[in-house]
């Protein structure tokens, strides 16, 4: 099966973006009861960055703490932090959910390049584009798309 030159790129960029993931993991692989292993994602939990913006608001109130108590500077602590953990859980889901999108591409990319690939890798390697793009929006996924119709048309 044909795969689209930059989405084998993106693939390869994927990999390694998917590798480097160690603390925070918003994806686990989970055994069910059959003891079929699942990859599974947990959208919305805490990562890396909400950890940072947590620790910093921490050091932040031990500072605000000692240099004095008047209730000025306390307003203006609550103030940040009511932008900031809002915020940092934001970027934690966007990022959590382009781990998604990159974990799909990359199992629809591995079925389509199998050496025997039969026509269910290629339903199913469809089937994980459609959901990927239903995730974020991406050209080469499109032209991807477009290449399995054409293969599937034949």
């Amino acid at each position: 099966m044909e795969v689209d030159r930059e989405l084998e790129e993106l693939t390869v960029y994927f990999n390694k973006k998917l590798k480097k993931q160690r603390f925070f993991k918003s994806a686990r692989t989970i055994r069910d009861k059959l003891g079929n292993e699942r990859y599974t994602f947990f959208i919305g939990s805490p990562g890396v960055f909400t950890a940072i913006t947590i620790t910093f608001l921490l050091f932040l109130a031990i500072y605000i703490s000692t240099i004095s108590n008047k209730t000025y500077p306390w307003l203006i602590y609550l103030f940040l932090c009511a932008i900031l953990l809002p915020f940092s859980l934001k970027v934690d889901r966007v990022n959590q959910i382009r781990l998604v999108f990159m974990k799909l591409v990359c199992k629809a990319v591995e079925l389509l390049k199998k050496p025997s690939c039969n026509t269910t890798d290629i339903e199913n390697a469809k089937k994980l584009l459609i959901k990927s793009h239903e995730f974020v929006h991406e050209p080469a996924v499109d032209r991807q798309l477009n290449i399995i119709k054409e293969y599937l048309g034949k």
